[in-house]
């Protein structure tokens, strides 16, 4: 993976990463687009992340 193939789709690098064992709690909020005051972001990515894993 190059730097130009790394930031094309975030959804699915994020993706990745938690096929390979990432913990999603260790997802720090300001880390998140909005930083800490973008927790209504960091809530849709757990929603997105739980509907991915039932289906």
């Amino acid at each position: 993976m190059t730097k130009e193939q790394r930031n094309r789709c975030q959804f699915c690098r994020f993706q990745k990463c938690l096929q390979k064992g990432m913990v999603l709690e260790a997802v720090r909020e300001d880390r998140m687009p909005g930083g800490r005051n973008g927790s209504a972001i960091y809530n849709l990515y757990k929603y997105l992340l739980g509907l991915l894993a039932t289906g």
